[in-house]
Formats: C-alpha cells, sequence, structure tokens
C-alpha cells in the first residue's frame, strides 16, 4: 500500500511541474511546427476550454469527498493498511491547485505572447 500512495501523491502533485517543463502528453500533429502565435492560441485554448472546466470539476466534485474522508479519519480497508487514507484523498485537491495554477501561468505567458510581449528566460515568471 505505500508504494501505491507514494506513487499517486508524486503523481499528482507533480502535474504542475510537467507542464511547467513541458513534459505533458500532447498530440503535436499541429504544435510542434506552429509559430509561436499558434502555438499560444492552442495552448490557451487548451487551459481556458479543457483544462479549466476538467481542473473546476475535479475540484467541486472532490471537495465534499475529500472533507468526508477527513471527517471519518479513513484509513484503510486492509487490517495491516496504512491508517492515512484522508492524506491520499487529499492529493485529488492538490493535484487541482497545482496544475490550476500551472495553467494560469500558461495563459498568461500565452497572452503575453498573443499581446506581442512574449516573456524571456531574463524575466521573474519564466
Amino acid at each position: 500500500e505505500a508504494n501505491l500512495y507514494a506513487f499517486a501523491m508524486v503523481m499528482t502533485a507533480c502535474a504542475g511541474w510537467a507542464l511547467l517543463r513541458n513534459e505533458h502528453v500532447r498530440v503535436d500533429v499541429f504544435y510542434r511546427e506552429a509559430s509561436a502565435r499558434k502555438k499560444a492560441i492552442i495552448d490557451l485554448f487548451g487551459v481556458v476550454c479543457l483544462m479549466g472546466p476538467m481542473l473546476w470539476l475535479i475540484y467541486y466534485r472532490g471537495l465534499p469527498y475529500v472533507e468526508r474522508s477527513w471527517l471519518l479519519m479513513e484509513g484503510s480497508q486492509v487490517a495491516s493498511g496504512i491508517p492515512g487514507v484522508f492524506v491520499l484523498k487529499t492529493f485529488i485537491l492538490v493535484f487541482a491547485a497545482t496544475l490550476g495554477l500551472q495553467g494560469l501561468s500558461l495563459a498568461i505567458k500565452s497572452l503575453a505572447v498573443l499581446a506581442g510581449r512574449p516573456l524571456t528566460a531574463d524575466e521573474p515568471g519564466r
């Protein structure tokens, strides 16, 4: 059980980092050869129309689920299991928050590119 918990926590907590490093899964049929402006449009569309609603739904539906788990101090169903299932379930909200913050950052960077002022590596926020 400890391996499962550790893997789940790392994967959910690091989703925002994967997006920051551009290590997430993307179908690069159009994106690979696109100009910076087209990439910004694709990224902005993805954040606003796909990621945003998905993360809102995860948070909206996950919050009562996590709250209930904390109220019950939910433990493992296995007798010798880890008694902290409520901590593991909290990472559902951590996932939504970290990915949401990184999505917001990506949207801001995309808007900067579309406004003709892309951020460089020297500037804060990069």
